[in-house]
């Protein structure tokens, strides 16, 4: 665990910007949006905090982040539109000045209670991304899909593929097109 020279005010909390640990992520499935894990460790926490300290793992209330958004829709005919309701997620990522890590800043009422033997977890739950290897992946995810598409499309090889139609070379196998 890092040492955060941050300290929040009130009864906020840092915990750490872990991300849900999604394996076979390639230029086939494109771009992903991160999922934040439920269970995250507390970094900093503020003078008023009670019942959490600082290097305990917590479970969030994911229910607590979700917003309503209302637009208007200009598909439907009619006077001014009709309003659409979507509800969207949207966690406080917080940066500390001096440090290039993304955490995220909660209150004690987004917690749901500490978990005690963290390692009794199972690996499951104890598998994560940071944020920061997630953005380096989908970057590398974009270099990828540029170079497939400056390499252009050509005809399969009948041996080599069944069926007909174009097929590009990305670094992780070849993607028919169709």
């Amino acid at each position: 665990m890092e040492k955060i020279n941050f300290i929040p005010r009130g009864a906020y909390i840092l915990v750490t910007s872990n991300l849900v640990n999604k394996e076979n992520n390639n230029l086939y499935q494109g771009k992903q949006a991160p999922e934040i894990k439920e269970v995250q460790q507390v970094l900093a926490i503020g003078p008023d905090t009670v019942g959490v300290n600082v290097g305990d793992w917590v479970f969030m209330n994911m229910n607590n982040f979700i917003q309503t958004v209302k637009k208007q829709s200009t598909i439907r005919a009619g006077i001014g539109g009709q309003d659409m309701i979507t509800e969207q997620i949207v966690i406080p990522f917080f940066s500390v000045p001096g440090s290039e890590e993304v955490y995220i800043k909660i209150n004690s009422r987004e917690i749901e209670g500490v978990i005690p033997d963290y390692n009794a977890l199972p690996d499951s739950v104890k598998s994560f991304k940071t944020l920061k290897e997630f953005t380096l992946e989908q970057e590398a995810i974009d270099v990828s899909a540029k170079s497939a598409m400056s390499k252009g499309m050509k005809f399969a090889d009948v041996e080599s593929t069944q069926g007909v139609g174009l097929i590009t070379e990305t670094g992780s196998g070849k993607i028919k097109m169709y």
